[in-house]
């Protein structure tokens, strides 16, 4: 065996310990300046004074990508959906 497989490198660190964000829906998209912006929205589930329980969206997370990145995670994402038959979104 070679060397790199008896002793694997890691090739991405997350020294800030990013969090995994779960997301519901893309809310917002917009462009300036070459870069791109994303809002995601995230559905909570909250209980009000009426006995009700009601969703509320919220923004659960924010992108911003370079042209570059923009166009890897399209890449990325088309890969992963086109293969397993999913619908394109109205």
């Amino acid at each position: 065996m070679t060397d790199e497989i008896e002793n694997p490198v890691m090739l991405l660190r997350d020294p800030n310990n990013e969090p995994v964000k779960f997301v519901n829906d893309v809310a917002v998209v917009g462009h300036a300046s070459g870069v791109i912006n994303i809002t995601f929205s995230t559905a909570l589930f909250n209980p009000y004074s009426d006995g009700k329980i009601r969703t509320d969206m919220i923004v659960g997370a924010r992108l911003r990508l370079d042209m570059a990145a923009a166009q890897s995670l399209r890449s990325r994402l088309n890969e992963m959906l086109e293969p397993n038959g999913k619908d394109k979104p109205n």
